[in-house]
């Protein structure tokens, strides 16, 4: 049985006291709710970076926003807390949430994306 529930971790003990990773959805899209983690400064996003690195992250998907921010399924905060980064989340928000002026100034500014 997966927990994919907010702030939980997916992650389980198997009967043989192995850990279970999740199985993380391949693509972001797949994923109902998205956050936006922050770094303050290059020390702590580079230990963010290498966190995706790790077995249980190395699946899941991200997308590096600039401004020391990595966009991930709100799932995998938990794993980002207990490793003890410092960092601020915001849910992040798809161009789709945006009024039609803003969506443009960014398509304008950013190209289509």
């Amino acid at each position: 049985m997966k927990n994919n529930s907010p702030g939980k971790d997916p992650s389980r003990k198997s009967r043989n006291g192995s850990v279970r990773h999740p199985e993380w959805k391949p693509f972001l899209d797949s994923y109902r709710e998205l956050s936006a983690l922050t770094f303050p400064t290059d020390a702590e996003i580079e230990k963010g970076i290498d966190l995706l690195w790790t077995e249980a992250l190395r699946t899941l998907p991200h997308d590096l926003a600039g401004g020391y921010t990595i966009i991930v399924p709100k799932e995998a905060v938990s794993y980002f807390t207990r490793a003890g980064l410092s960092f601020h989340e915001k849910r992040a928000i798809s161009i789709s949430e945006l009024p039609p002026e803003e969506a443009a100034k960014l398509r304008r500014d950013q190209g289509i994306f």
